[in-house]
């Protein structure tokens, strides 16, 4: 999950974007058969590209982590 003001989201998205349509289409120019599991690489390259994006801009923004917190519910 991300928030972040608009301006900061347009920014990531128009750096971003570009990279992931050029992975995918090199993807197809080499001929990567299409499966539904390769469908998922640019989701994958993205999570991957944001967290590069606001690593190397640690001196424009601050980046805050919290930690996932699972809930159980108890089947009686």
């Amino acid at each position: 999950m991300i928030i972040a003001r608009h301006e900061v989201l347009d920014e990531l998205c128009s750096w971003m974007f570009p990279i992931i349509f050029d992975v995918y289409k090199h993807g197809e120019e080499i001929g990567l058969e299409r499966t539904p599991y390769q469908s998922r690489y640019p989701g994958f390259i993205s999570e991957r590209l944001i967290t590069y994006y606001f690593e190397s801009r640690r001196d424009r923004y601050k980046v805050v982590y919290c930690n996932k917190i699972f809930l159980k519910r108890r089947i009686e």
